[in-house]
């Protein structure tokens, strides 16, 4: 499959690199979901980011036709193959990051997570999370999903009262994660 051929490229760049500090992958790769329509998608961690050149190092992997930054900030790459990668650049000084996540993602496995590791800070980061997979049954959980819900139901409505319809639209396609999660 394309995508294992690219994740494999970008771990041997990253050891290559003496600025890649670790890497982490995330996404269906990591729970043995990826397919041939699958993205790629990691957390680069890097000694120096002055000395640093994302798309560069991107374009290293395979050539890329499109590189940008979407709405969250997050470095995506089209690759003339048409794989879509998701690249986040950090300092290795901002590697915590991962353990502010802890209940809210799911943490598949960590030694496919983990593929890049030079100077042990990525591991001791891990070791100290203690929940693998969010606890989505809680009472807590689901009164959280449910008022989400009704906050974007809400706020549709009043968007439809004004005639609002286009930015309507848009507000109720926000309610789509909360109907998902609540189902699942």
């Amino acid at each position: 499959m394309v995508q294992l051929q690219l994740i494999e490229k970008t771990k041997f760049i990253a050891r290559s690199d003496e600025n890649v500090s670790a890497v982490f992958m995330y996404g269906s790769f990591t729970k043995n979901e990826g397919d041939q329509y699958s993205d790629i998608e990691f957390y680069i961690f890097i000694k120096e980011k002055e000395k640093f050149f994302p798309e560069r190092w991107v374009n290293q992997i395979h050539p890329v036709a499109l590189y940008f930054t979407n709405e969250y900030g997050t470095k995506v790459a089209i690759f003339e193959n048409m794989i879509r990668g998701e690249f986040h650049f950090l300092s290795i000084d901002e590697v915590e990051i991962i353990k502010t996540w802890e209940g809210m993602v799911e943490f598949s496995d960590f030694d496919k997570m983990n593929l890049i590791d030079k100077d042990g800070l990525l591991s001791k980061t891990l070791s100290e999370i203690k929940i693998k997979s969010p606890e989505r049954l809680t009472g807590n959980n689901i009164l959280w999903l449910s008022q989400s819900l009704l906050n974007v139901l809400l706020t549709t409505g009043n968007l439809i009262r004004r005639n609002e319809a286009a930015h309507a639209h848009q507000s109720l396609s926000n309610g789509d994660r909360y109907w998902l999660w609540l189902i699942r």
